[in-house]
């Protein structure tokens, strides 16, 4: 029965808050169609057209949106993140229930606030019902889900030490592969890392005991074997190809934003009347600047706080 795997990032390019990516681990039964959005039909759907009761699994760009919050991308993770877990209230379980980075990496943070009650655990049965039936009468197991969430003072060090911060979610797909069974049959699916379309070193860097051989390395897809089980191929726009790619973007957006909003929490409390961000550059000076009379007073390490690259 082959594994599918799908691995995707969200904020890449702020310079304020965390760099997060996370994975999709599905396993099919043999003849199953690999297209979920296909085979969980009865579940599921992409986010163009009318709600219909479905759960919404696309690029989380179509799932999240800055003016409603992260309330309709709860709604839509919730259930799969019920599944993969054995259950959660507060932020503190479900990170050390999926997210493969120790919370030490990130307890300098004020914001990180680890009793925080989480609304997708108070979700309404109906769609999670659903969703199970759907998923025994197809065979189709949601095996795992995991994170990856890295802090600017992380960030800043990967960066630094490979001089590019390339090197930031090339080690986060390498923690999120690092315990693949070889002996397996696996696909895994990756959102292209930027602009590159050279991995072979990477790859071999993950998987240092096995063969690795190219199939290809085209402008849109790049594609690996690892010993005789293992695919690994980096796609262009993958969260609309590979339905575990959109689910991984999805729970990389979540995290992203959750914690994001607990950083503007944070600093609203310490000064109110700030203006909160999304993190990104220009709004990330202008927070930074107003931010002074704080990060002066509490004498905040700008490496700590302030992604470099």
């Amino acid at each position: 029965m082959p594994k599918i795997i799908g691995i995707d990032e969200a904020g890449y390019g702020p310079n304020l808050g965390p760099f997060t990516m996370s994975s999709a681990c599905f396993t099919l039964p043999d003849g199953v169609d690999a297209d979920l959005w296909k085979t969980l039909r009865n579940a599921v759907k992409r986010a163009a057209g009318k709600a219909d009761g479905r759960l919404i699994v696309d690029d989380s760009k179509e799932v999240y949106s800055p003016k409603t919050g992260i309330s309709i991308l709860e709604k839509n993770l919730g259930p799969w993140l019920k599944i993969a877990t054995s259950g959660f209230t507060q932020l503190d379980e479900l990170w050390q229930q999926i997210v493969l980075t120790p919370n030490v990496d990130v307890a300098h943070e004020p914001y990180m606030q680890w009793n925080e009650s989480l609304s997708i655990s108070q979700l309404s049965l109906s769609s999670m019902a659903i969703l199970q039936g759907t998923l025994q009468q197809t065979c189709v197991t949601l095996n795992k889900l995991q994170s990856c969430i890295i802090g600017p003072r992380q960030f800043n060090s990967l960066t630094t030490e490979a001089d590019s911060k390339a090197a930031v979610p090339l080690h986060c797909v390498g923690q999120l592969l690092q315990s693949l069974p070889a002996d397996e049959t696996i696909d895994v699916t990756i959102d292209r890392l930027g602009g590159r379309q050279r991995y072979a070193d990477p790859v071999q860097k993950w998987f240092p005991q096995h063969r690795i051989s190219i199939v290809n390395e085209e402008p849109d897809c790049s594609e690996y074997a690892v010993g005789n089980n293992i695919r690994i191929r980096f796609r262009v726009q993958a969260d609309q190809h590979s339905f575990p790619v959109a689910l991984a973007s999805m729970l990389s957006k979540y995290w992203r934003e959750l914690l994001m909003k607990q950083f503007n929490i944070w600093f609203a409390k310490e000064q109110p009347g700030i203006t909160p961000t999304a993190g990104y550059p220009l709004d990330a000076l202008r927070f930074w600047n107003d931010a002074t009379p704080t990060r002066q007073h509490l004498q905040l390490v700008e490496s700590d706080w302030w992604r470099e690259r």
